[in-house]
């Protein structure tokens, strides 16, 4: 992997680690409330994928799907793509792992994810960050997520082995 310096502005902006490790924070709230129990680390290099690529993205309709499993069915070039996005943004990904584990926003215990929430205090006069469309799309997959059967059934139905 590149250098931060090095890389393209494009690159900094939508790879960026806080980013991207804010989109899993989101994810693995929302599974944790779904499920009542942490996220298997594994699951973590599959969200990523789907999420920061705009095309598997847009499919996503929280209102749309109730399910994981409808809406992979629905959209089969999940199953397709996924394989070798996951590949590619396998760096990024433990980057943004590092990161929240750095920073304790994340912590992990025997291969299980738990997220940890932080109050953060706002100045007067600093405006929040607008919400992001990938952010809202990570709680909703958190949520389906957390709603399967098990984990290795999520797994199954996204076509990858842990």
């Amino acid at each position: 992997m590149k250098p931060w310096a090095d890389r393209a502005l494009e690159v900094q902006a939508l790879q960026n680690p806080a980013f991207l490790g804010e989109i899993l924070h989101r994810f693995c709230d929302s599974y944790t409330k779904a499920r009542g129990q942490a996220v298997p680390f594994a699951l973590l290099f599959v969200i990523l994928p789907i999420l920061v690529y705009s095309d598997l993205r847009e499919t996503i309709r929280a209102r749309s799907f109730s399910q994981l499993h409808p809406w992979i069915m629905a959209n089969p070039r999940v199953r397709l793509q996924l394989p070798t996005r996951a590949q590619r943004l396998l760096p990024y990904t433990r980057e943004a792992v590092m990161l929240l584990l750095a920073t304790e926003r994340i912590r992990l215990e025997s291969g299980l994810v738990t997220p940890v929430k932080i109050k953060v205090k706002r100045r007067k006069g600093v405006a929040a960050p607008p919400p992001h469309d990938c952010y809202a799309k990570a709680e909703t997959l958190g949520r389906w997520c957390g709603r399967a059967l098990n984990d290795n059934t999520i797994f199954i139905m996204l076509g990858v082995r842990p």
